[in-house]
């Protein structure tokens, strides 16, 4: 019975399973991807967090440092010797040979002067970083001696003074003697505003306009003395002294050209104003114990004289950069005056014309 009862309950159990199905169900749809998000400054995603340092991906845009104009150093201090020459003056005939229309001893001609060694002193500051506003000065200082020309004592010839004073006459057994000597000093300073105009890696020009000063002073000495027989003494001086002070507005240019150490600056600069001049006339005539208060030449007494002038300058020079504060330099300068007085011109009333070439030595600090 109980083994009726197991076949039953298998048979019960094979009957009831289920049918097994054909076909899969469907797959589910892949969801669609998002959209990447777009592109922009980096930050945080989703709420700020006061604790958490963000860093941007760069700097932000803000004011740049301009790029300075060479050379470098915003103050600049220069010394330098200058080796010079000048226009001479010209005397007229003073002394002659033989007669009133002889030869010229002296006068007729410029009177030579030596070169002479001068001082100059630069200096310079630029107000703005980019160093392309700003102010300079210079000053130069020339002393020229003229040479001293000494003739006699003479007795074997006769030596006249225009129109026909005998200085000197072996006829009547008259010693005479003549000297003459010329003393130059010229002097020029400037200051200026400076202004760039165009400036790159190698070169700049700048732009200047300021006030020119410059003097020229001149001394001119004559002796003379006849000693004749009976003891019959002539002696005279005469002294011309001018002094011509020149006061103008300046403009001009200045500029720099640089290729590695080696550097080549120019200038070109004119001042426009007013010269003033100053001529002093004195001196002394003795014969034995009569003086009178005038010379041979010389009317004493004194002349002003003021005139519209002119006054250019120009400059070049090359030179290299010592270190990084140093610089040496070798140049050349021209100076004109186009209206002076010169003491030699005696009692001429006119007026002459004045130019200075000079070669310069100069050491420059920058800082």
């Amino acid at each position: 019975m109980t083994a009726s009862l197991l076949l039953a309950g298998l048979a019960m159990s094979a009957s009831e399973e289920p049918e097994r199905p054909s076909e899969l169900p469907p797959l589910l749809k892949t969801p669609a991807a998002e959209a990447p998000p777009a592109k922009g400054p980096r930050g945080p995603s989703g709420d700020y967090e006061p604790g958490y340092f963000y860093l941007p991906e760069r700097s932000p845009d803000g004011p740049r440092r301009p790029t300075a104009c060479g050379p470098d150093g915003r103050i600049w201090i220069g010394v330098g010797l200058e080796l010079a020459w000048m226009k001479p003056p010209t005397a007229p005939p003073l002394l002659r040979l033989g007669s009133a229309s002889g030869t010229i001893l002296y006068g007729g001609q410029p009177i030579a002067s030596p070169m002479q060694a001068g001082l100059r002193l630069d200096a310079g500051i630029w107000m703005n970083e980019a160093r392309t506003i700003g102010f300079d000065t210079s000053f130069a200082y020339f002393n020229v001696a003229g040479s001293d020309t000494a003739i006699g004592p003479v007795s074997n010839a006769t030596l006249i003074l225009p129109p026909d004073f005998v200085l000197a006459d072996p006829a009547t057994q008259s010693l005479g003697a003549f000297q003459a000597g010329l003393n130059t000093q010229f002097s020029t300073g400037d200051v200026n505003a400076r202004t760039n105009l165009f400036c790159s890696a190698d070169a700049r020009l700048d732009t200047i306009a300021g006030y020119r000063y410059a003097r020229l002073a001149d001394d001119f000495e004559v002796f003379g003395k006849r000693l004749s027989p009976g003891n019959d003494i002539v002696r005279f001086r005469d002294e011309f002294h001018t002094d011509n002070q020149f006061h103008g507005g300046q403009i001009g240019v200045v500029g720099e050209f640089r290729r590695g150490a080696w550097f080549a600056t120019g200038a070109g600069k004119v001042a426009f104003g007013v010269v003033f001049s100053d001529t002093v006339q004195e001196g002394a005539f003795r014969r034995n114990e009569t003086v009178v208060p005038t010379g041979f030449f010389t009317r004493p007494g004194t002349q002003d004289l003021s005139q519209f002038a002119v006054l250019p300058v120009a400059e070049v020079s090359v030179g290299r950069q010592i270190g990084d504060r140093i610089r040496l330099a070798v140049g050349y300068r021209f100076a004109y005056l186009n209206r002076v007085a010169r003491a030699p011109d005696l009692q001429d009333s006119s007026t002459s014309d004045f130019w200075l070439q000079s070669a310069a030595l100069t050491a420059e600090w920058r800082y």
